[in-house]
């Protein structure tokens, strides 16, 4: 599985990781709350730059392939590699440096679309995308749900069926 960081300027770290729930156990036990926060919308970890060390580690232990992005030439510390690699998240290509996390999550957004209605990345495996399928059609399915939500639970088909077939 893959995961990416985000380096802000200030040290601070944004991660963006399929789900595991070994990394949300870990990095709840080992970085205190007030330093590590979830946006639940756009799916992203945040961690402040005095735990970012740990972060990294905890990183490197449950991913196999972790892509450090460095948000724009002039937030680079000397330490930092010569270029800034191009946001591997969102495919945007060599030409895309993203200057916020929102930026990029709307980019991924935008070129993921089936993506996005199940709300997983486009790394989550097989059966996360069945989850989170079955999770939202309990909510939309006209049936269930109470009202008319037809369109949704169409767009919602035919999303699951557009990531299915791997179109």
């Amino acid at each position: 599985m893959k995961a990416h960081v985000v380096i802000e300027e200030n040290g601070a770290l944004t991660l963006i990781t399929p789900y595991s729930p070994g990394f949300v156990t870990d990095i709840k036990s080992e970085i205190p709350s007030w330093y590590r926060s979830y946006d639940p919308e756009a799916k992203i970890w945040k961690v402040e730059a005095e735990y970012a060390d740990q972060a990294h580690q905890l990183l490197d232990q449950h991913f196999e392939q972790v892509r450090r992005v460095y948000p724009s030439a002039g937030a680079r510390s000397s330490a930092a590699p010569p270029r800034p690699e191009p946001c591997a998240t969102c495919a945007a290509g060599a030409a895309s440096r993203h200057t916020s996390v929102a930026r990029c999550v709307e980019t991924v957004r935008k070129l993921y679309p089936s993506h996005s209605l199940l709300h997983v990345l486009p790394a989550a495996p097989e059966p996360v995308v069945l989850a989170a399928y079955r999770a939202l059609s309990k909510l939309l399915h006209p049936d269930i749900s109470g009202r008319d939500s037809t369109a949704d639970m169409r767009a919602l088909n035919a999303a699951y069926a557009n990531l299915k077939t791997g179109a």
